[in-house]
C-alpha cells in the first residue's frame, strides 16, 4: 500500500544506529589510508598529465574532465575528482582513499534511505519503526562492510564503479520521492533523478540498466490493477530514457557495447565467455554472502567452460541462475523483499557478465549490482526481532548474536582484505598464491623483482609469463609487455644482446609497439651509441609525437652537443613538463652547456627541489652556482652532501654527471672540494 510523505517524516532517523554503522565503516577501511598506488592507476591518474591541475581555471578543469584515458575510455566524472585530488594533494594516496570511503559513506547512506523509504511506502501498516529501521541499517551495513567491495574502494582507479553506484542509486531514491510526491515537487524528483542517472553513466557505463532497475521496482512494490494505466506510462518513458542513455554512451562517452571485435585480442570467444561467466557470477554471489577474506584476489585462475559439461560445474551454474531468476519471477508480487534483491542483482550483472568482450573476472564489478543483496537478511533478521511470529527471547537473544557476529565477521574481513591492497608487492605476492598459473600477476611481480633490482628472480616471472601468456585475457598485448620486461631486465645487468634479442621478438610480434622501439633508443644510449639513439629517437618522436619520445631525443642531443636540435625538442615538452623532474634536471644541463648560466640555476633549482634527494641533481646544481660565480652556494651543497651522504654515493654521483656533459672545470672544482674535505676529516684523525 503507497503511503504519503507524513509517514516518513514522522519518524526520525535511527542517528544511534547509523553512527554506530559509521564507526565500523570507518574502521574495516582504516588501515587502507596509505594504501599504495596500483595497475590502472599509473596510467589514468599518476602518468596522466590531463588531471595534473596546477590551478583551478575554467580551461584546466574543462580539459581534465573532456580527457579520453588511454584505453580510449572517457569517463568525465570520476577524471574531474582525480584532478581535484590532484591539486589538493598531487600524488598523495592519503586523500584520494579518503574520498573513495568517503563516496562508499554516501552510498550506503543512500542505500539505507532507499530501503527505509521503500519500507515506509509500501509496509508502513505492516511494520513497525523499529522493524523497518534494522532492516535497513542492517543491509546497509552488510553490504558496505562485504569485504568483495575492497576492490571497488581501496583500488583508487575504481572509483569509476564506486561513483557509478553512488549515483544510481541516488537516482533510485529521487524516483522514490517522486512516487510517492503528491505536489508538483514530483517533477523536480524525477528531474533530479535523470539527473543522477546520467551523472552515473558519466562516471561508469555499467549504469545503463537504471531504466530497467526502476521497471522492476516498479512491479515489485508498487504494480496494482488500479495502476496498470500508470505503470505502462512508467514503461515507455523508461524505454525513452534508455533508448537516449543508449545513444548517450554511444556518441557521448564513445563507447559501443555491440562492437565484439574486441573478441580478436582475447585468449576466448564468445561462446567460451557466455559459458564461463554464470560460474563466476555464482562464485561473486558466494564471495558476497561468505565474507571470507582468503577467496577474494585481484587476480583468478579460471578454466574457461568448453560447454555445458565441461567442466562439471557449468551445467550447475546454468541451473542455479535460472531457476533463482524463475523463481523470483514467480513470487515477484508475494516475496518482494526477497524476489527484487535477486533480480536487481542478476540484472545488474548483465552489462559486464554476458557477451560483450570485457575481462572474465572482477570483483569490483559487484559493487552496484550487490547493492540490495543484503536486503533479505536485513528482513529476516527484523522479522525473527520484531515481526508477528517474532521468537521466544532466548531466540531473539540467538538471533541477535547471529546478526552481531556477522557483521563483525564481515568488517574483520574487510580489514584483513586491505592489508593485501597495502602494497604493490602485497597485492602481487597475494595474487600469485592464490592465482599460480596467471601469466599477468607472473609479469606484474616479474616487473617488481626488477624494480628492486632482483633481476634473476624477475628474469624467472617473465620467462614463467610468457610461457603461460596464450591463457591471460589479452594474449596479444600480454606478449610484447613481457617480452619487453625480459629486454629492460637484461639491459640492466649489461647483457645487451639479449636484450636486442627479446626486443626484436616483440616487434616481430608488433612492428608498430612503440614501447618496444622507445626500448631501442634506452639500449642504445646505455651503450652510449648516441648517433644510433639520436636516429632512432627522432624517427620515433616523428612518427608518434609523444612526450616521452621527444625526451629521448633532447637527451641523446645532449650527450652529442647537438644543442640546436636539443632546445627544438626540449620547447615541445617544456611546457607540459613544469612537475617533471628529469626534465627540469635536462633543460638546465642545456642551458649549462650554451653558457645561459643563470637560467641554468634556475631549471636545476626545480629540479632539486622535485626530486630532493637525487645526487646528481644536488651536484649538478652546485656546479651550476659555480660557474655562475655564486661559489658560496655551491660550497653550501657541498658542505650538506658531505655529511649527508656516503663518499662512494658521491663519486658514483660525480662520474654520473661528467657522462651528462657538465662543464669540466665545475666537475673539477667539486672533486677538488671533496678532495680537501676528506684530506681534512684525516688529518683531524691523526691528531
Amino acid at each position: 500500500m503507497l503511503n504519503s510523505n507524513s509517514s516518513i517524516s514522522d519518524n526520525p532517523v535511527p542517528y544511534n544506529l547509523l553512527f554506530f554503522s559509521l564507526i565500523l565503516i570507518v574502521f574495516s577501511y582504516s588501515n587502507s589510508l596509505q594504501a599504495s598506488w596500483h595497475f590502472d592507476d599509473e596510467q589514468n591518474i599518476l602518468e596522466n598529465s590531463k588531471i595534473h591541475l596546477a590551478e583551478l581555471s575554467f580551461d584546466k578543469i574543462a580539459d581534465a574532465v573532456t580527457h579520453h584515458s588511454r584505453s580510449g575510455i572517457y569517463r568525465p566524472l570520476p577524471m574531474l575528482t582525480f584532478a581535484l585530488n590532484w591539486y589538493f594533494g598531487q600524488d598523495k594516496v592519503y586523500g584520494y582513499h579518503i574520498v573513495n570511503i568517503l563516496i562508499h559513506i554516501l552510498t550506503a547512506y543512500a542505500l539505507f534511505s532507499v530501503i527505509r523509504l521503500l519500507f515506509y511506502c509500501c509496509y508502513a501498516e505492516q511494520y513497525n519503526r523499529s522493524f523497518i529501521n534494522t532492516t535497513a541499517v542492517l543491509a546497509a551495513l552488510l553490504w558496505a562492510l562485504a569485504p568483495i567491495q575492497t576492490q571497488a574502494v581501496t583500488y583508487i582507479v575504481q572509483r569509476m564503479a564506486s561513483m557509478a553506484a553512488m549515483f544510481t542509486i541516488f537516482a533510485v531514491y529521487a524516483y522514490l520521492r517522486a512516487r510517492i510526491e503528491k505536489t508538483q515537487k514530483k517533477y523536480c524528483w524525477f528531474l533530479l533523478c535523470l539527473m543522477f542517472y546520467f551523472a552515473a553513466l558519466g562516471s561508469k557505463s555499467n549504469s545503463i540498466l537504471l531504466p530497467a532497475s526502476l521497471l522492476l521496482l516498479e512491479f515489485s512494490f508498487f504494480y496494482t490493477i488500479k495502476t496498470k494505466i500508470a505503470t505502462f506510462r512508467i514503461i515507455l518513458f523508461s524505454a525513452v530514457v534508455l533508448m537516449i542513455s543508449v545513444l548517450f554512451v554511444y556518441y557521448g562517452l564513445g563507447l559501443n557495447p555491440l562492437n565484439l571485435e574486441g573478441y580478436t585480442n582475447r585468449s576466448f570467444t564468445l561462446t567460451e565467455r557466455l559459458l564461463t561467466e554464470p560460474r563466476i557470477v555464482v562464485m561473486y554471489l558466494s564471495q558476497l554472502l561468505l565474507p571470507i577474506a582468503d577467496r577474494l584476489s585481484f587476480e583468478h585462475d579460471i578454466v574457461l567452460s568448453q560447454s555445458l559439461f565441461s567442466p562439471w560445474t557449468t551445467l550447475p551454474a546454468f541451473l542455479f541462475i535460472f531457476s533463482s531468476i524463475a523463481l523470483s519471477a514467480r513470487f515477484l508480487k508475494k516475496y518482494s523483499v526477497i524476489t527484487f534483491p535477486i533480480l536487481f542483482y542478476f540484472l545488474n550483472h548483465l552489462v559486464e557478465s554476458t557477451f560483450i568482450p570485457l575481462e572474465l573476472i572482477f570483483e569490483h564489478r559487484n559493487y552496484l549490482p550487490s547493492l540490495f543483496l543484503f536486503l533479505p537478511v536485513g528482513y529476516l533478521f527484523a522479522q525473527a526481532l520484531y515481526g508477528e511470529k517474532k521468537f521466544s527471547p532466548i531466540g531473539r537473544i540467538a538471533v541477535a548474536c547471529c546478526g552481531v557476529l556477522y557483521v563483525i565477521t564481515s568488517g574483520h574481513a574487510t580489514y584483513t582484505r586491505n592489508l593485501a591492497w597495502a602494497t604493490n608487492d602485497s597485492l602481487l605476492n597475494d595474487s600469485f598464491r592464490k592465482a599460480p598459473f596467471n601469466a599477468r600477476v607472473a609479469y606484474n611481480l616479474g616487473r617488481s623483482h626488477a624494480l628492486a633490482g632482483n633481476h634473476s628472480k624477475a628474469h624467472y616471472l617473465f620467462q614463467f609469463s610468457l610461457e603461460h601468456a596464450d591463457t591471460s585475457p589479452t594474449p596479444n598485448s600480454l606478449k610484447p609487455l613481457i617480452l619487453l620486461g625480459l629486454a629492460h631486465n637484461r639491459n640492466e645487468i649489461g647483457q645487451y644482446k639479449q636484450a636486442q634479442q627479446y626486443l626484436d621478438q616483440c616487434l616481430s610480434i608488433d612492428q608498430e609497439y612503440y614501447p618496444c622501439q622507445e626500448a631501442k633508443v634506452t639500449l642504445s644510449l646505455r651503450q652510449k651509441l648516441y648517433n644510433d639513439a639520436l636516429s632512432k629517437a627522432k624517427t620515433l618522436a616523428d612518427t608518434y609525437p609523444a612526450y616521452n619520445y621527444m625526451k629521448h631525443v633532447a637527451v641523446a642531443a645532449n650527450y652529442l652537443n647537438e644543442m640546436e636540435i636539443f632546445f627544438v625538442y626540449i620547447k615541445k615538452i617544456i611546457r607540459f613538463s613544469l612537475n617533471n623532474h628529469q626534465v627540469m634536471h635536462l633543460t638546465g644541463l642545456g642551458m649549462m652547456k650554451v653558457g645561459s648560466y643563470p637560467n641554468s640555476v634556475f631549471f636545476l633549482q626545480i629540479a632539486h627541489k622535485l626530486s630532493p634527494n637525487m645526487i646528481e641533481y644536488q651536484l649538478t646544481l652546485a656546479a651550476g652556482y659555480y660557474l655562475n660565480n655564486n661559489e658560496k652556494k655551491a660550497g653550501n651543497i657541498l658542505d650538506m652532501m658531505f655529511t649527508k651522504y656516503p663518499i662512494l654515493s658521491i663519486q658514483k654521483g660525480v662520474y654520473n654527471i661528467e657522462q651528462y656533459g657538465v662543464d669540466q672545470t665545475a666537475v673539477d672544482y667539486i672533486v677538488d672540494t671533496f678532495s680537501a674535505k676528506i684530506k681534512a676529516a684525516f688529518s683531524l684523525l691523526d691528531e
